[in-house]
């Protein structure tokens, strides 16, 4: 009766239940499972299936052995169910740490790419840019940067001590 399971029980129990309620309940509340309609076959068919799963459902274990290898150690191991990773407890522990220390790891790299990428982004908002933040954004040194304003690749804006580059003048470098 391998069909049988924790849901189709509580069917067959409501199936029965239809047929004959009254028989049902006294033989279910004094724990009998006999076939107590004979004289009807599809009761008694019924009967006897319950019944059957009725004495299996207490011994209902898996006899399935698969060999699988260990995702912590890489030995290999008789799984006794299909979903098992590890060859042991101590395994599956140590598995269990190195996955969460691996996602640990992953949300840092992921933190750190965030935080360097941001001054970046800050800096492509920015209208009008120093020559700091124009050689941080273009990844060239602040002589490089005035060579080209001396040249006149760049026009700039000298406001006091300050030089500001429009940041319009850098994109049309690259266009």
């Amino acid at each position: 009766m391998g069909f049988f399971n924790a849901h189709s029980s509580y069917l067959l129990r409501l199936a029965i239940c239809l047929f004959c309620t009254f028989l049902y309940l006294s033989c279910t509340l004094m724990g009998l499972f006999v076939p107590f309609c004979t004289s009807i076959p599809i009761l008694a068919n019924l009967c006897n299936l319950w019944q059957q799963f009725a004495t299996n459902s207490n011994n209902m274990s898996s006899n399935i052995r698969v060999n699988k290898i260990c995702q912590y150690c890489g030995k290999e191991f008789e799984a006794k169910k299909t979903t098992s990773k590890t060859c042991s407890d101590n395994c599956a522990k140590m598995y269990y740490k190195a996955r969460q220390r691996a996602a640990k790891v992953e949300a840092v790299i992921v933190e750190t790419k965030q935080i360097k990428l941001k001054p970046i982004e800050d800096l492509k908002a920015k209208e009008f840019l120093s020559i700091t933040d124009a050689c941080e954004l273009l990844g060239i040194s602040r002589w490089s940067i005035w060579r080209s304003i001396k040249r006149n690749d760049i026009k700039a804006l000298k406001i006091g001590k300050r030089t500001l580059i429009k940041r319009s003048e850098i994109d049309k470098l690259f266009a």
